[in-house]
């Protein structure tokens, strides 16, 4: 980010996102650095990640300024609007955890692709909130209509 930016709305979806990172980001949303924030996190786990994700759903369930959705996805991007008019969208091989990986990251300022996103995630919500869909969390655990992990909208 450029210092002389200020962020109005962040989306970010990932796969996996370890403790560490999950608690940064938290910061900065409580921060208020991160404006708007929506985070899609999958919901496809093994037993393996479960304690891992626990902790990191706790950080953002309790920070009213992050929405958290859950969906079967592999998607990994982080779209980003700024107050100054510019529009970042990061494609990336990558999730959000610390390792020695070669990964790969593709990052344009396009206002119609944060638009894409924005539109996509935005789907993506209405379809597991508003639905009497058969949607599991990465525990097992049922979600029917409204997403019990949404803490907010603004």
């Amino acid at each position: 980010k450029n210092k002389n930016e200020e962020i109005e709305e962040t989306i970010i979806y990932v796969y996996s996102i370890d403790e560490k990172t999950g608690k940064e980001v938290n910061e900065l949303a409580q921060e208020n650095k991160l404006g708007k924030t929506t985070i899609l996190i999958s919901n496809l786990r093994n037993s393996a990640y479960r304690r891992k994700d626990v902790v990191v759903r706790s950080f953002f369930i309790k920070n009213p300024m992050i929405k958290l959705i859950y969906a079967g996805s592999h998607a990994k991007l982080i779209a980003i609007k700024t107050k100054q008019g510019n529009f970042y969208t990061c494609n990336t091989s990558a999730n959000m955890t610390s390792n020695s990986r070669i990964e790969d990251f593709i990052i344009i300022n396009n206002e119609s692709d944060f638009n894409t996103e924005k539109e996509f995630i935005e789907t993506i919500d209405k379809y597991v909130t508003q639905k009497e869909l058969a949607v599991y969390d990465f525990d097992g655990e049922k979600i029917k209509g409204e997403n019990k992990f949404k803490t907010h909208k603004k």
